[in-house]
């Protein structure tokens, strides 16, 4: 069995000069950095979330 199958998710930061991170162990949720804040949003694109 691969042991990188089996490690806990780690913690992701968003920068603003990359694109939406998909958070692991949270699926279908992306980090974002909007105005230099983290923000977790159920979607890649912040602008679908009004």
């Amino acid at each position: 069995m691969d042991s990188t199958a089996r490690q806990p998710p780690h913690e992701v930061t968003a920068t603003p000069d990359w694109p939406p991170i998909a958070i692991p162990g949270r699926p279908g949720w992306w980090r974002h950095c909007i105005n230099g804040q983290q923000v977790d949003l159920p979607t890649r694109d912040p602008r679908q979330t009004n």
